[in-house]
């Protein structure tokens, strides 16, 4: 008797599989773009706009990526940052 799982009567079906579109790397441009975001947000808010969470994370990856800028860019970039973080902790939230 022929068993049912015999690879001659079981076949596997034809396989198409392709490969995940790799992500365009990042540049120069699409840092400083992310960058202007946050300090857009920043400059249009009253009170702090991010949560503890996000804020924490914006802290420390702000200055990592001014890295990828001129220094020059970089510095005045984070120095805008930091004067809207202190603006915000000054106001009631």
């Amino acid at each position: 008797m022929e068993n049912f799982f015999d690879r001659d009567l079981l076949t596997e079906p034809a396989r198409t599989i392709s490969p995940a579109p790799q992500p365009r790397p990042l540049t120069a441009d699409d840092v400083r773009a992310m960058m202007a975001d946050i300090l857009s947000t920043l400059a249009a808010a009253e009170a702090m706009p991010f949560s503890p969470d996000e804020l924490k994370r914006h802290r420390a990856m702000f200055p990592i990526m001014a890295q990828w800028l001129s220094p020059a860019e970089g510095e005045r970039l984070v120095g805008r940052f930091e004067s809207e973080l202190h603006r915000l902790a000054g106001s009631p939230g």
